[in-house]
């Protein structure tokens, strides 16, 4: 029963502390106090706490670095299309367009001329 107890006062306490990021330390500091109200130790309380932060760490990191992965070889992959789009307009006499070659010497958009 104290299990369920400290389970459910633990996600109210976690719940309060929406403002902080993953209730870093709020969580950590409510299981020492509210096992304190049950006569168990500080030292035990604060190893429940850490064994609950388990699967957010299991299941966070991997997510983050395949986050970062995905979004690495995305920049990648548009970096080596511009410079190659680049060297190969440079070798063959083309301009790239870009935004300054976009606008005439007063920094105004260039007329289109229709045929």
């Amino acid at each position: 029963m104290q299990a369920l107890v400290l389970e459910s006062l633990g996600q109210a306490v976690r719940s309060a502390a929406f403002p902080v990021p993953g209730a870093l330390v709020i969580q950590e500091g409510g299981f020492i106090l509210l096992c304190g109200m049950f006569g168990i130790g500080a030292e035990t309380s604060l190893a429940l706490s850490l064994v609950k932060r388990v699967p957010d760490l299991v299941l966070g990191v991997p997510g983050l670095l395949g986050w970062q992965l995905l979004e690495g070889n995305r920049l990648l992959t548009r970096t080596r299309i511009r410079h190659l789009v680049l060297t190969l307009s440079v070798r063959s006499g083309w301009e790239p367009v870009t935004r300054s070659s976009r606008l005439n010497d007063a920094g105004a958009p260039r007329s289109v001329r229709s045929f």
